[in-house]
């Protein structure tokens, strides 16, 4: 898909922007070539954060902060939705894993970007990314919360219909250590104009950098962005169909690093594919990973993940995936590096796709203030 875009900016209130545009789609191998129009509106967020990963560059005033990073599990339960189609059958509950990340000011409220995919059950395919914000009643130990969230999703033949999902629901927090905490949740979730109406228990492993109830002020974590693409090249078993052509397929990916020691991290990456006969194919990953230099400013790591991932007839028998990576990292300067790497990937509740894979793109190290 190739996508321009020309928009203007319009600030009607102190840190609000209104955005009118225009934009031209193309998709290969497909009819779509359309014209669209858009609006969107947007807020200045002063996110409490340096370029590169040395010296402290802490910033002055009041700055939104990383508060929570958060492995995540969530069920789906459908009411009597059904998939698309006339005639749709029955969707059966959907198993789900993913990541959330929170921002916050103060204790009482927060805002969050996650996004989950089905690892088992029904509907293998289905990923959906929700951007949302919660309200807290602090009862120190505990936290009570509200939540509420809008964003996309599709996929597994679920029926959304034009993608838009909102969920809303409460839930609770137990802080465990400083570092640590557990979540659960009860959620509904709604498409807009779709049939997909589910309830949505769930819970959350919390890695805190902004503690609730403790002074965390003087902290910094170290953070790097990763943005670039990736070649799977596909083994025998890789579609659902053996009878379909079996070309490369090529991704765009984005991804985020969290460091918590000079060379440990935890890693989350997203992709989705553009070429190769695998439209709508879409993968999320999370795990560790390890980062040790061998010259001057290269580095190489290594990495090991666990995730969900599906669509576009690729065999992922169910949507549970594992698999890993070794790359290296040349300095282009402070802030940005050349990564390149090898991995491979594949579907774990039964053999299907297990492509060898080759990355290449940029990387972005940041710090956070906390």
């Amino acid at each position: 898909m190739l996508r321009s875009h020309l928009s203007v900016s319009w600030e009607f209130v102190s840190g609000w922007q209104l955005n009118p545009g225009f934009s031209y789609t193309h998709i290969t191998g497909s009819p779509i070539s359309t014209g669209a129009v858009s609006l969107a509106v947007s807020r200045d967020f002063e996110l409490a954060l340096s370029g590169g990963h040395t010296g402290r560059q802490w910033p002055e005033g009041e700055f939104l902060k990383v508060a929570t990073f958060k492995p995540t599990f969530r069920q789906y339960i459908p009411q009597g939705s059904r998939t698309r189609g006339g005639r749709g059958r029955p969707i059966n509950t959907m198993n789900t894993i993913g990541a959330e990340v929170t921002f916050s000011r103060t204790a009482s409220n927060e805002v969050f970007i996650q996004t989950y995919g089905v690892f088992s059950g029904d509907s293998e395919g289905y990923a959906d990314w929700l951007l949302g914000y919660r309200h807290f009643l602090n009862l120190n130990p505990i936290r009570l919360s509200a939540s509420v969230a809008a964003g996309t999703g599709g996929g597994g033949d679920v029926n959304t219909g034009g993608g838009m999902v909102m969920m809303g629901g409460v839930g609770l927090e137990i802080p465990l250590t400083r570092q640590l905490g557990l979540e659960f949740e009860y959620m509904s979730t709604r498409s807009f104009n779709g049939d997909f109406f589910t309830l949505a228990p769930g819970a959350r492993i919390i890695r805190y950098l902004n503690h609730p109830f403790r002074d965390d002020d003087g902290r910094s974590y170290r953070w790097a962005a990763n943005s670039g693409m990736v070649l799977q090249i596909p083994n025998s078993s890789y579609r659902n169909n053996p009878e379909n052509p079996n070309p490369l397929v090529f991704m765009i990916e984005a991804a985020m690093d969290l460091y918590f020691s000079s060379r440990f991290y935890v890693t989350g990456r997203a992709f989705t594919s553009f070429i190769g006969d695998a439209g709508g194919y879409q993968i999320g990953l999370l795990g560790p990973g390890y980062r040790f230099p061998v010259y001057r400013s290269t580095y190489v790591s290594g990495e090991i993940y666990i995730g969900a991932g599906g669509g576009a007839g690729v065999a992922t028998r169910g949507g549970l995936l594992t698999g890993g990576r070794v790359s290296i990292d040349f300095p282009v300067w402070r802030s940005l590096a050349f990564s390149a790497g090898a991995g491979t990937l594949t579907s774990v509740l039964a053999p299907g796709m297990n492509p060898v894979t080759i990355h290449t793109g940029i990387r972005i190290p940041f710090t956070s203030h906390h």
